[in-house]
């Protein structure tokens, strides 16, 4: 009985922590998305910082490099991680840990009360077998989750990026600067891609704080982490260390930008006859050879004899 009752309650714990760390970061993520533009056009520096009360100062106060022995370059490489999967929150990473250490305890908890009393027969090999196979799947899911969002979003960077070099080449032609630019392109690109808005927002803030554009763009390409925005700041670099016009380099990428994106798009469409091989060999082509030899097989069961067509 006694054994019975702490199950339940490390069962209730876990269950509890996974679920307030898990709306945590659902929370943050509604509200950067519906709060992204009003911020930006109110202070269009850095995006606000949230609230360290409540269950966000708990997570944020226990789960970190202190307690977890966690080292300040993985610590540091976990943050760029975060970031890179669209996660800008200061203590994305305190709940992450949170999040992952819940799933580490509450799903060998659930297996091994699922071993324990919906298959009261089995044996502890095959108990202890479950627990270690839910545990490595809690272990090494959030990384998956991670890399899977991280590929969605640079997907995503891709398909924006062109659309955002033809704002920053209209806004340079207009006489504004580099940095002028990047501040009037970030809220009107946060509509199409929120993420990429915030990475260009941060561009401007560290520009404010005294960093220069290149080594901000610098930083942006290894935030975003896609090839094309660190040519971008390539590119840039090098035209003002020869004193090229920055119009006229941001308009030969921009033109290269739409080029790579209807070369993807070609690309992808080319692919899609080979692709669509596989479900019509699956599903199409039996369905089409059961129609047509149905009858004749049904014919010659009932009466011995295949059905010939007249001429």
């Amino acid at each position: 009985m006694m054994l019975e009752r702490v199950f339940v309650a490390m069962i209730f714990a876990a269950v509890f922590v996974a679920v307030m760390a898990l709306a945590l970061l659902g929370a943050r993520t509604r509200h950067l998305r519906r709060r992204l533009v009003p911020a930006f056009q109110r202070a269009p520096a850095v995006p606000g910082l949230p609230d360290r009360s409540g269950a966000r100062a708990l997570v944020a106060r226990n789960f970190d490099h202190r307690y977890f022995a966690l080292d300040p370059a993985a610590k540091g490489e976990l943050r760029k991680t975060l970031i890179r999967a669209g996660f800008f929150s200061a203590d994305a990473a305190a709940v992450y840990v949170a999040a992952r250490f819940a799933l580490c305890v509450f799903l060998p908890a659930a297996g091994f009360a699922y071993g324990a009393y919906a298959l009261p027969g089995g044996s502890w090999l095959e108990q202890t077998l479950l627990c270690g196979l839910l545990f490595c799947l809690a272990l090494y899911a959030p990384t998956a989750y991670l890399a899977r969002r991280t590929g969605a979003l640079e997907e995503e960077y891709r398909e924006t990026f062109p659309d955002m070099m033809d704002w920053l080449l209209v806004c340079a032609e207009g006489g504004l600067s580099l940095e002028a630019a990047i501040d009037r392109v970030a809220p009107e690109l946060a509509v199409m891609s929120p993420a990429l808005g915030v990475n260009l927002t941060l561009v401007t803030a560290e520009v404010r704080a005294g960093r220069s554009a290149i080594e901000a763009l610098q930083t942006f390409a290894d935030r975003v982490g896609i090839e094309e925005a660190a040519s971008l700041a390539t590119l840039l670099r090098q035209s003002m260390e020869l004193g090229a016009s920055v119009g006229h380099a941001l308009r030969i990428y921009s033109e290269e930008m739409r080029d790579r994106r209807m070369s993807r798009a070609e690309e992808r469409a080319h692919q899609l006859p080979v692709k669509l091989m596989l479900p019509l060999a699956l599903f199409i082509f039996p369905n089409i050879m059961l129609i047509v030899f149905l009858p004749i097989v049904s014919r010659f069961m009932t009466t011995g004899v295949i059905p010939t067509i007249a001429n």
